[in-house]
Parts: structure tokens; C-alpha cells; sequence
């Protein structure tokens, strides 16, 4: 239980928790939801509302799901950002209230987050572009690197590009930031740019 990362807890008293996603389109955040509400169990705490803002950029859905939320009592919330700005005055609210705010794996700008759990993104990033070079330095890469205004696409990028600045021959290209995660949306970028790039050596994609 918890990888032996960390010692596991018994809630004292009554804990009241809520989980605001980003969505449940794919596997990596209904895994995430999973894991929560099974040790949520575990440790005798009680999930009061799962919500989810239907995708990246839905910032004005997510802005109402928590301004409800905040009606509920909560101890603590859970958040996987929408976009990294524009959630400061609702998650201010809720932190005024008492209520603990954690980031769950995505960057949000708020001074009011009391901690984070998540990945350094960059180095992620870096290994995959480290990865491309070891196979073909020479390699001409088209990337799709995700949705506008999302941090954690922002940051991947910038390891992959890192990357590619110490393997001269590697040269990337594409590095537009937009429309989702989901599979049709990648497939259709990547037709496009095959298009105009059609000795293309790898695509590089995130959350397609």
C-alpha cells in the first residue's frame, strides 16, 4: 500500500474530500479517480463529489463546479487544473474557507495550493527527445504537443525541445499548441502535418 513511499493513515475525526478533474476520457484520469476513492476507503475519509470539467480549457465550467463545491463543507479538494490560469479567485474562496487545496500531477496558478503531487514534466520531456537522438540524431520530428494554456504540455516541450538543442542534427517541427488530448484530435494534426512533412522520422504527441 503507497509504494512504502510514505507511512499509511487512519482519519481521526470526520475528513470530507472532493476531486475536481480535468476529465474521464481516458484511462491515466480514471485511474487517477480510482486510486483516490480506494484509499479514501482505506483511510476512513469520505469523498463528497467527483466532478469533472470535460476537458482542457473548459475553465468556465471548472470555475462553477468549484464555486458548488464550496458549498459543501469540505476539508480538502483535490484539483487537476483545466488550464493553469484563471482558477485563483475560486480556489481563494475555498482556501478561505479552510478548505486544503491540493494539485493533483497538473500545474495551477494559485499561491493558495497548500501542496502538489505530480512529475517534473521537463525531464520527462528531455528523456523522450534524449531518446529520438540515441536512435537518429538526424531525425526530423513532428510534434503535437497537446491543448493551449495547459502547463504540463507547455513544460513537456520544452524538455523535448531541450533535447533537440544538444543533438544538432534533430530538428522539430509542428510545436503548435492546440485543440485536445483526445486520439481523433491528434490523428487529425498528424495527417495534416505528414502532409507537409512527409519524411518525417517521429511524431512526438501528448495524451492522443
Amino acid at each position: 500500500r503507497l509504494r512504502g513511499l510514505v507511512e499509511p493513515v487512519k482519519a481521526k475525526e470526520p475528513y470530507r474530500i472532493a476531486f475536481s478533474a480535468v476529465h474521464f476520457v481516458d484511462g491515466y484520469w480514471k485511474g487517477v479517480a480510482y486510486g483516490i476513492l480506494d484509499e479514501a476507503e482505506k483511510a476512513g475519509v469520505e469523498i463528497v463529489r467527483i466532478t469533472s470539467a470535460g476537458g482542457y480549457g473548459n475553465l468556465q465550467q471548472q470555475i462553477a463546479q468549484l464555486e458548488a463545491l464550496a458549498a459543501l463543507d469540505l476539508d480538502a479538494l483535490i484539483i487537476g487544473a483545466a488550464t493553469f490560469d484563471g482558477l485563483r479567485r475560486p480556489l481563494r474562496t475555498l482556501a478561505e474557507n479552510g478548505v486544503k487545496i491540493i494539485a493533483m500531477d497538473l500545474s495551477v496558478n494559485s499561491p493558495d495550493v497548500a501542496f502538489r503531487v505530480g512529475q517534473n514534466q521537463t525531464d520527462i520531456g528531455r528523456a523522450m527527445g534524449d531518446y529520438i537522438c540515441s536512435k537518429d540524431p538526424d531525425a526530423l520530428v513532428i510534434t503535437i504537443p497537446g491543448p493551449a494554456g495547459v502547463e504540463w504540455t507547455a513544460e513537456r516541450l520544452r524538455g523535448v525541445k531541450a533535447a533537440a538543442e544538444n543533438c544538432p542534427g534533430m530538428t522539430l517541427v509542428g510545436n503548435e499548441f492546440k485543440a485536445s488530448t483526445l486520439l481523433e484530435d491528434g490523428q487529425s494534426q498528424a495527417a495534416d502535418l505528414l502532409t507537409v512533412y512527409p519524411d518525417a522520422d517521429y511524431i512526438y504527441a501528448e495524451g492522443h
